[in-house]
C-alpha cells in the first residue's frame, strides 16, 4: 500500500503493533518525541503518542469514529460491528447501559469476598520450589475465573469459550476456533432467552433499544466483545506485574507487610503496564497536533503511549509505588472508557494481597515470552515460587 501524499517524511517510523516485543513500553517511549507519527505497516496508519493526543482522539467521536477498532481493518475476525465498542454516540450508550450496573463500584465491591477466595485458591495451588509458568498456572486462570464469576457464566460455558478463544491466535486454526466460539456464544444466548437470570448475558439478551428487544445477532456481537476484552486484558496486566515483582524482592516484601501500599501499586501497575490499544477512523479532514489528517485515515491509540508521556509522568519507565497519585489512561477516556475499570482494580488488589505468603523469582530468559497485538502481554512467564518464610531476611 502506497503512503498517502499528505504524510510528511519526518513523521514516519518503522513500527508494528502486531510485532511481539519484550520491551513494547520502551518502544513507545522512544517514539514519544512526537505526539503523532505514521507507520507504513498494517496498511498504513497514524499512532497517537502523547497523553494529550490520546485524550483528544478518544474524546471526540465526531472526528474520530470507533466504527472499526482493529488495525488493520482487514484483520477483523467478526463480520459486524462489535457492540457497543464499535458504535459511536448516541447508539453506543443505548447498549452499554444493559450491563453497566454489573460493573459499578457497589456491584464489584459485593464480589470482593469471592475474588479473594479465588485468588487464595490459585496461590495455594502453586507448585513451590520448582519451575513454573506463571501465565499458565496463575495470571491467566485467575483472570478468567474472576471474569466469568462477575459476568455470571457457568464452569462449562467458561471452559468452552476459553478453549475456543485460545485457538484464535493460531492462524491455521483460527477459522475453526472462531466457529466454536460462535457456537458457544449462540448456546449462551439461547439458554438466557429461555431461562434468564441475574447475570450479564441475561441482561444483554433481554436488552431493549429504541423500544424493541435486541436480536440474537446483536446479543452475539455484544458477547463476542465481552469475551475478547475479558479474557485478555486483566491477564496481560497481571503477567507484566508478576514479571516486575519477580525482579524486585523488596517490593514483594513491602506489599506483603504494608496493605496501605497496595492501592498505590495497583495504580502504578495500571499506568506502567497499560496493555490495550484501540483504533479510530478519521471522519473529516482535520488538524491534530499540527498535522493534517484526511477523512479515512486510521489512527492507532495505545493507552500505554499516554502512560509513557514524559511531560505528564516523570521517569515514565520507572515503576514507582511512591509516585504521587496522578492520572493515567489505562482505561481510556471519553464515551468508550473501559466499563471494567472497577473490576480490574479490585482483581489487581486482591491478587497482590493473595501473593503475601509466597515470593516469586525469575527463572530464565523472558525476552522471547512476549505477544503482540492490540492487547499485548506475556505468552509465558517462567519463574520459581517459594514460601515467604524461606526467603525472610534475604
Amino acid at each position: 500500500m502506497s503512503r498517502p501524499p499528505h504524510v510528511a517524511d519526518d513523521v514516519v517510523c518503522d513500527f508494528s503493533v502486531h510485532r511481539p516485543s519484550s520491551t513494547p513500553f520502551e518502544r513507545y517511549a522512544e517514539l514519544a518525541d512526537r505526539p503523532l507519527r505514521w507507520t507504513d505497516r498494517s496498511d498504513g496508519h497514524w499512532i497517537a503518542l502523547s497523553e494529550r493526543t490520546v485524550h483528544e482522539v478518544l474524546g471526540d467521536p465526531a472526528r474520530f469514529s470507533s466504527e472499526c477498532i482493529i488495525i488493520p481493518e482487514r484483520a477483523r475476525l467478526w463480520p459486524r460491528p462489535l457492540i457497543p465498542e464499535e458504535l459511536d454516540p448516541p447508539d453506543h450508550a443505548k447498549y452499554r447501559r444493559f450491563v453497566a450496573p454489573f460493573f459499578s463500584p457497589p456491584a464489584i465491591h459485593a464480589h470482593r469476598p469471592a475474588l479473594r477466595t479465588i485468588a487464595a485458591a490459585h496461590v495455594d495451588a502453586l507448585p513451590l520450589g520448582e519451575p513454573v509458568d506463571l501465565m499458565a498456572v496463575l495470571a491467566r486462570p485467575f483472570a478468567i475465573r474472576t471474569w466469568s464469576h462477575v459476568v455470571g457464566l457457568t464452569e462449562d460455558e467458561t471452559a468452552e469459550l476459553v478453549d475456543a478463544h485460545g485457538g484464535l491466535s493460531d492462524p491455521e486454526g483460527q477459522l475453526e476456533a472462531a466457529g466454536r466460539l460462535v457456537a458457544g456464544l449462540e448456546a449462551i444466548v439461547a439458554d438466557r432467552r429461555s431461562s434468564p437470570g441475574d447475570d450479564v448475558p441475561s441482561a444483554v439478551v433481554g436488552g431493549v433499544v429504541d423500544g424493541r428487544p435486541i436480536s440474537d445477532t446483536e446479543a452475539l456481537d455484544f458477547l463476542f466483545l465481552l469475551v475478547l476484552a475479558g479474557l485478555d486484558t486483566v491477564a496481560s496486566v497481571l503477567g507484566y506485574t508478576l514479571r516486575h515483582l519477580a525482579g524486585y524482592p523488596r517490593l514483594q516484601e513491602r506489599l506483603a507487610d504494608d496493605p496501605d501500599c497496595r492501592p498505590l501499586a495497583v495504580e502504578e501497575a495500571l499506568r506502567r503496564y497499560s496493555v490495550v490499544s484501540t483504533a479510530r477512523t478519521v471522519t473529516v479532514d482535520t488538524m491534530l497536533d499540527g498535522v493534517v489528517l484526511e477523512a479515512g485515515d486510521r489512527i492507532l491509540v495505545p493507552t500505554c503511549a499516554a502512560s509513557m508521556d514524559p511531560t505528564v509522568h516523570d521517569d515514565p519507565l520507572e515503576f514507582d509505588v511512591d509516585r504521587p497519585a496522578g492520572r493515567h489512561l489505562a482505561f481510556g477516556t471519553g464515551p468508550h472508557r473501559c466499563l471494567g475499570s472497577h473490576l480490574a482494580r479490585a482483581v489487581l488488589d486482591v491478587f497482590l494481597a493473595a501473593l503475601a505468603p509466597v515470593r516469586i523469582e525469575r527463572d530464565g530468559d523472558l525476552s522471547g515470552c512476549a505477544t503482540g497485538g492490540l492487547i499485548h502481554g506475556m505468552a509465558s512467564l517462567p519463574a520459581m515460587v517459594r514460601p515467604a518464610s524461606d526467603t525472610a531476611g534475604h
